[in-house]
């Protein structure tokens, strides 16, 4: 059915037209559903389709059939449809139809397409080679590499530049070709090139690390650094650890003998301050503590000689110990007539005299003990180690052994080895 104002066809069952919006009339229902025919092919067409499905041609006035005209089409062998009584049908004839308009097919790629598609996996893939390539590079390790076409090398620690890298110690023959504009000359190269690396056998590596610790003390003691708070120089072939713990503690003596440390002594009957240790630098008259570092061992006292090697001082009955900070002779033994009765102090020979100790050790923690002036005053007086006739127990800043061990530490000390004390 078309449209009665424009012409135009209105699908079946439409109320207005939809290419001038009239209203259309009561539309006609053909029979037996009615189809249409294609004005190129001839061939039909179902009501409302835009396109013929035999030739692609656009429907235009599509002539109505109905489906005894399709059957009769069927079976027909000419190429026209014969009009349809009761119905509107145009024929067509084969003169006046127009060839169909091709579907267009997709155009073949530019030539500058089918390049992209080839250029780009390869630039691709050279990109990804520079990167591993530079990875390498970067990680290689001992290996000169060559890093531009003039020869510039990398020359790394073991002084090879290029070249293969010998493990097992023999010349490195391969020289790197230096006909090319270069940073270095072939006289510059060759040394370096057919330079053989040496290597040390355990031993001679150990010799060589005993040979640098020996320059190292040498020079500390050319600069005056060697101190024997500070390090333990071969000349003190004695030394006496004394290990805290709390105001408990353990000593041991060793003696350096045939270049190793052998321990002659060790007695775990000992006692230090009721507070411990504190480093001589901050120890003070009073505090109860035992000063710890490294420090001299040199003389021993009381008024019965011991046997030992170290040497004696035999206290008088005028002996005292000064513990007056105010004192010239603060830290000092000293004979009581030099000193003003006000001045305070420990009678010594009374200690000794009465039984308490036997036999005391003094070390140079804050003065030498005999000369006036050498302590600094008040960082602490008589912190010595003691030979005790009595039960030991914490101590106000002193190191406590029975006397027996005291005795048997004595037999085994001697001057000569400058023996030191190591408290900690």
């Amino acid at each position: 059915m078309n449209c009665k104002n424009c012409g135009e066809p209105i699908i079946e069952g439409d109320t207005f037209c939809i290419y001038c919006g009239s209203k259309a009339e009561k539309p006609h229902i053909a029979e037996d559903n009615a189809v249409l025919n294609c004005k190129y092919c001839g061939q039909s067409i179902i009501a409302g389709d835009t396109f013929c499905t035999y030739c692609g041609s656009t429907v235009e006035n599509p002539t109505i059939v109905t489906e005894n005209a399709i059957a009769k089409h069927a079976t027909a062998e000419t190429t026209t449809t014969k009009p349809v009584s009761g119905t509107d049908v145009e024929s067509a004839s084969k003169t006046d139809m127009e060839p169909p308009t091709p579907f267009a097919q997709p155009s073949a790629p530019s030539s500058a397409q089918r390049k992209t598609k080839v250029i780009l996996p390869v630039l691709l893939g050279v990109l990804g080679l520079v990167i591993i390539i530079a990875f390498i590079a970067k990680n290689t390790n001992g290996r000169g590499i060559i890093i531009s076409y003039t020869d510039e090398f990398k020359v790394y620690d073991n002084n090879v530049p290029l070249g293969d890298n010998n493990n097992n110690g023999g010349n490195n023959n391969q020289s790197p070709d230096v006909s090319h504009e270069s940073e270095f000359t072939e006289s510059e190269l060759m040394p370096a090139l057919n330079e053989t690396p040496t290597t040390n056998s355990p031993e001679q590596e150990n010799d060589r690390w005993m040979s640098l610790d020996i320059d190292n003390m040498n020079e500390a003691q050319d600069e005056g650094q060697a101190s024997i708070t500070t390090s333990q120089s071969p000349s003190n072939r004695q030394k006496i650890e004394v290990t805290t713990f709390g105001s408990d503690a353990i000593l041991v003596l060793f003696e350096f003998r045939d270049d190793v440390w052998e321990e002659l002594f060790r007695t775990d009957r000992v006692k230090v301050g009721e507070n411990g240790i504190r480093s001589y630098e901050y120890t003070a008259e009073g505090d109860s503590a035992v000063p710890a570092g490294t420090f001299n061992v040199l003389f021993c006292y009381g008024i019965n000689q011991p046997t030992t090697n170290l040497r004696f001082k035999k206290i008088g009955y005028d002996d005292v110990f000064v513990d007056d900070v105010n004192s010239s002779y603060y830290n000092t033994i000293v004979n009581k007539e030099r000193i003003s009765s006000s001045v305070s102090r420990e009678n010594t020979y009374d200690q000794f005299h009465k039984g308490t100790y036997s036999t005391n050790i003094f070390f140079d923690f804050n003065g030498d003990g005999e000369t006036p002036g050498r302590s600094v005053q008040g960082r602490g007086s008589v912190r010595i180690l003691r030979g005790c006739n009595r039960t030991i127990s914490a101590t106000r800043g002193d190191i406590d052994i029975s006397s027996a061990d005291m005795a048997v530490l004595l037999s085994y000390l001697d001057s000569e080895k400058n023996p030191i004390i190591i408290i900690s």
